[in-house]
């Protein structure tokens, strides 16, 4: 990894800028030298290393390699998958075709807003240059939350989700903790509701339920101009963010893995082939 960065300057700082951040937000802390030595708790290193998504190439995300093996086992081997609490993906986009007002959201960094319990931290264990010095040798680090990529994170996060709409149904309406339990896919939430005013109110009311727990929902979406207009350009999707509300059409959005035109409120598909295929003339004598 050292050679890599020392031969790509603008890599490494967006490598770097990544851990910086998980520091920075708590996720990921040095280990204390007196904790270095472990006896009687799991002990192990992650190798991490970058992946970049095709419709976002300059968001890099680290992703720390759960399945690595050594000696013939992984993180992941040792580890219960939980319980499935996954919403099912056709019921979660069924009940996005019910009424005529249409929200979409995502929680930011879900997994790392459920942290792991402190006797496992040492099981999260990285090596990275301290302050990004590559001239150093790396010293230890630990990750306090859940991962992306490892078998249990799924399972705890959405129990977390759950469990936070479950703790606070006193405090909020039916409608509000009914779309926690039942219109989340993972970190996405899709909501359809009868009227622009439900659907303010809503927004209102699930970004301070899910908040109580450290889970914040941003990258909104909404089929209706005027229901955007409400809501802060800093909390919209990109796509919307400096979108002239007055003049210009809403655009196509990917949602679960569907193309969604917002304007007509109806999905679509985009298919690319992988292999294009060569026109040619064939004579025959």
């Amino acid at each position: 990894m050292r050679n890599k960065f020392l031969r790509d300057e603008e890599f490494f700082r967006k490598y770097k800028d990544t851990i910086n951040d998980y520091i920075a937000k708590g996720y990921a802390r040095r280990v204390p030298d007196e904790q270095l030595d472990v006896i009687d708790k799991p002990l192990w290193y992650l190798p991490h290393h970058a992946v970049f998504h095709s419709r976002k190439p300059d968001k890099l995300r680290i992703v720390f390699d759960c399945a690595a093996k050594f000696r013939g086992t992984s993180l992941n081997d040792q580890l219960m998958h939980g319980p499935d609490l996954t919403n099912n993906l056709f019921g979660v986009l069924n009940r996005f075709r019910q009424e005529a007002i249409a929200l979409v959201s995502d929680i930011e960094g879900m997994f790392h807003q459920v942290k792991v319990d402190p006797k496992d931290y040492d099981a999260l264990r990285f090596l990275w240059w301290q302050d990004g010095d590559l001239t150093q040798q790396p010293v230890e680090y630990r990750m306090v939350v859940h991962l992306f990529g490892s078998t249990s994170s799924p399972s705890c996060a959405s129990f977390c989700l759950r469990k936070t709409a479950l703790d606070n149904k006193g405090d909020f309406g039916h409608q509000v903790i009914d779309t926690v339990l039942k219109n989340f896919y993972v970190d996405d939430c899709l909501k359809t509701v009868s009227s622009k005013a439900v659907a303010v109110q809503l927004r209102i009311d699930l970004c301070h339920l899910l908040s109580r727990d450290g889970f914040r929902l941003t990258k909104w979406l909404c089929n209706d101009k005027d229901v955007l207009e409400t809501i802060p350009k800093f909390e919209r999707a990109r796509s919307v963010l400096d979108l002239d509300l007055s003049n210009q059409n809403l655009p196509h959005e990917r949602t679960l893995g569907v193309q969604w035109n917002m304007d007509s409120d109806t999905f679509t598909f985009k298919v690319e082939p992988k292999h294009k295929l060569s026109l040619g003339v064939v004579f025959y004598q």
